[in-house]
């Protein structure tokens, strides 16, 4: 029994005879009959009483018709689903996302585009920070990412920038002293520092200190929090 079988033996069915549907999928009614007799063969069954005019199904056939049906049906799904997914116009799409960006409209610009262009696509977003993103990358668990940075040895990943961000110096609203202006770090030599661990994002850590360094000061760093949002609060 094969697909071909079925797709014939539900064209007799739903035609009521061996004659039309010979005529339907071009095939010589001799051989058509003698496909569903190799049918009843395989199976063990008799699937349809031969009529005079047409035929009548049996209760086995009855039961084929249904599955046959199934079958069919899910066989060209089968066959559809994978000329979509060699075509990349179908399967899943794993992108990884830094939690502080999440927010940036290009990346709801994007995303929106790639489901309105392949909506058999299924998109799945993961918050990850970008060393993270970089190891799942490597290891082709995510096929795409939105890092705030990438590593050196990041060699053999396609890399697009669509966001320019900039540092910026949080400071507790009761500073009054320098509202309004942005104080050189050399007057911030005693004051403390809240900062990300270095292996969070170690190009991110080591511009910052470069700059405090630049500056002639070392930050007087009391606590370590791994993303903004913890920085912030």
């Amino acid at each position: 029994m094969d697909i071909r079988q079925l797709r014939h033996f539900v064209s007799v069915c739903e035609h009521g005879s061996i004659a039309a549907a010979a005529r339907l999928v071009h095939v010589a009614q001799p051989a058509l009959s003698r496909q569903m007799t190799n049918l009843e063969e395989d199976l063990g069954a008799l699937l349809f009483h031969r009529l005079p005019r047409g035929i009548a199904l049996t209760p086995p056939g009855e039961m084929l018709l249904i599955r046959a049906r199934e079958t069919v049906t899910a066989f060209d799904r089968l066959v559809a689903d994978v000329k979509k997914t060699a075509t990349g116009t179908s399967g899943s799409l794993r992108i990884g996302v830094v939690p502080n960006y999440g927010w940036l409209p290009i990346i709801h610009t994007l995303i929106s585009s790639l489901r309105e262009k392949t909506p058999d696509i299924r998109i799945f977003l993961e918050p990850h920070l970008s060393q993270e993103q970089h190891r799942l990358l490597q290891a082709g668990e995510l096929n795409a990412g939105f890092v705030a940075w990438l590593p050196p040895e990041s060699g053999g990943l396609l890399t697009v920038p669509v966001h320019e961000d900039r540092f910026a110096l949080v400071m507790p609203k009761h500073r009054h002293d320098f509202y309004g202006r942005v104080p050189p770090l050399a007057e911030l030599v005693t004051d403390p520092f809240v900062m990300f661990p270095r292996r969070s994002a170690p190009t991110h850590f080591d511009a910052i200190m470069r700059i405090f360094s630049n500056a002639g000061l070392q930050p007087n760093i009391v606590q370590w929090a791994s993303d903004t949002a913890t920085v912030m609060g």
